[in-house]
């Protein structure tokens, strides 16, 4: 069973004004998960909110305007928590060479689980995530989709091309901007084994398996869906696609990253 975070009644009404003034003002974005319950409930502790690059800025600009505070995020403490890991790592690299076994780490990790576009620090409209808060109402918003890169310690985004697919079949659903099942799906795979199963095997969270199982069923019905989805994993997972594709139909989402590891192409 999922958990879930509810919102008192303000939360509520902040979470539709928002949106309306978002819509009012051509601000493009969409929920990337946990929306199935908005603006009521969401999956898990908070909301990730996808938000075109050139409309960034003014997004931000009207959360200010509405009072949510711009604390310290999840995100960014996990930032500061793989912080401390990296430090760990370097300081004692024999206990970590254990850890991984015999193998070369850092060939591992040129090989694992790097999403497929690098943004250089310089790019002047990479902006990672910003969290933003307002009471229980928790969004992490970002002008990419990015995600975490093998060493835990960074983000990285995905193919440009992955992001204009997201913003072109996005659907409208109780007023919410949400993106389509291969879309979510895609998220979700890039979530549960690029961020939450960075360090362990078999993380994927149960709710988030609950809700690939829901959008699979959708997916498979549909010759367009089955096709997007392809496209996606392609520019997800490389040469390692159609492996991912067979895992994700027999629901084998836990089992993703250790045959990723095997994959001699990928």
């Amino acid at each position: 069973m999922s958990s879930k975070t509810y919102f008192d009644e303000q939360s509520q009404e902040k979470l539709r004004e928002i949106i309306e003034q978002f819509n009012s003002q051509g601000v493009e974005y969409m929920f990337l998960k946990g929306w199935e319950g908005l603006p009521q409930f969401t999956t898990g502790n908070d909301i990730d909110m996808f938000i075109k690059a050139e409309d960034f800025d003014q997004a931000l600009s009207i959360c200010d305007s509405h009072g949510l505070d711009r604390g310290i995020t999840t995100h960014g403490r996990l930032k500061g928590i793989a912080e401390l890991g990296f430090k760990a790592v370097t300081t004692h690299r024999d206990q970590a060479k254990q850890l991984v076994g015999e193998q070369n780490p850092s060939e591992i990790m040129k090989k694992l689980l790097y999403p497929s576009y690098n943004i250089k620090k310089e790019n002047p409209e990479y902006k990672a995530k910003a969290g933003l808060h307002y009471r229980e109402l928790k969004l992490d918003i970002t002008n990419h989709l990015i995600y975490r890169q093998a060493m835990g310690e960074n983000k990285q985004r995905v193919n440009p091309d992955v992001e204009q697919i997201f913003l072109e079949n996005k659907m409208k659903i109780n007023g919410f901007s949400v993106p389509n099942p291969p879309c979510e799906l895609a998220h979700l795979i890039c979530r549960g084994v690029f961020d939450y199963n960075y360090k362990d095997e078999g993380t994927f969270p149960d709710y988030y398996i609950d809700r690939c199982d829901e959008l699979t069923e959708k997916i498979f019905k549909s010759e367009k869906y089955t096709v997007m989805l392809k496209t996606i994993l392609n520019y997800l997972f490389f040469q390692a696609s159609d492996l991912v594709y067979e895992l994700v139909e027999n629901g084998e989402y836990r089992q993703i990253r250790t045959e990723l590891k095997q994959f001699s192409d990928y």
